[in-house]
Order: C-alpha cells, then sequence, then structure tokens
C-alpha cells in the first residue's frame, strides 16, 4: 500500500499551511469547547497531529489505513506529551475508544462513497463530547 504518491505529497506540502491557518481561525473562534482529546482521521504520518493538534489538545489519537504512516506518524509524535494512540484502520471499519472534543477529517472524506461518509459521520457524532 503506498501512503501517499508524489503528486498528493506535493499537494499536502502545499496546502499544509493554508490548512494549520484556517483551523486556527477556526478554533479561535470556539471559546467555550473542551479541548481534552482530538482524534486525526486518516491521519497519514501525523503531520497534522504534530504542527497542529498538539498545541490545542491535551490528547491526541490517531489511525490512517496504511501501515506504513502509521509507522511514520508512531515515530513523529511518540515524544510528544499528548500523544494517545496511532492505529491501522480504514475509516468503514474503525473502533472507536473514545469520546473525542474534536474529530479532524482533512483529505480523507473524498475517497468514501456518499453511503460510507454519512455511516462514519454518524458514528463520529456519537463520539463527541458535549
Amino acid at each position: 500500500m503506498v501512503y501517499a504518491d508524489e503528486e498528493e505529497l506535493a499537494d499536502m506540502e502545499i496546502c499544509h499551511p493554508y490548512c494549520i491557518e484556517y483551523l486556527t481561525d477556526i478554533l479561535s473562534d470556539l471559546k467555550e469547547r473542551s479541548f481534552y482529546r482530538a482524534i486525526d482521521v486518516a491521519g497519514g504520518d501525523g503531520r497534522l497531529s504534530e504542527s497542529f493538534l498538539q498545541k490545542y489538545y491535551s490528547k491526541v489519537d490517531l489511525f490512517d489505513g496504511c501501515p506504513l504512516a502509521v509507522e511514520r506518524a508512531k515515530a513523529a509524535l511518540s515524544h510528544l506529551s499528548c500523544f494517545g494512540y496511532a492505529e491501522q484502520a480504514y475509516m468503514q471499519e474503525f473502533r472507536w475508544r473514545f469520546y473525542y472534543s474534536a474529530i479532524f477529517m482533512v483529505w480523507c472524506v473524498g475517497y468514501l462513497e456518499r453511503v460510507q461518509l454519512v455511516t462514519f459521520l454518524r458514528t463520529a457524532k456519537s463520539r463527541l463530547m458535549t
């Protein structure tokens, strides 16, 4: 399994700073929200978790369908005190362990069929902290 081809990796490099800026703006408006635990859905090598989520959340978890990406994420995040776990799983089969303050899905939503995405989002909604 390939984590991302060269074109997709190049696109991620270009888009990542804009994504971080956009997410920072959104979170700055959420003064009344919990910032306890976040999950990085299809988090790849942990880039979003390391450069953004760990600054806002006490615990950060990650899953991805690619075993190589998960190993890279574990290596990149293992030194962070907020790192919870990273596991290999696909969105269609992921088993929720915790309730989350936030569920981040950046690149992955375009890879699911509509019914699969709706099912995942309904399950994710039930795992959000209120």
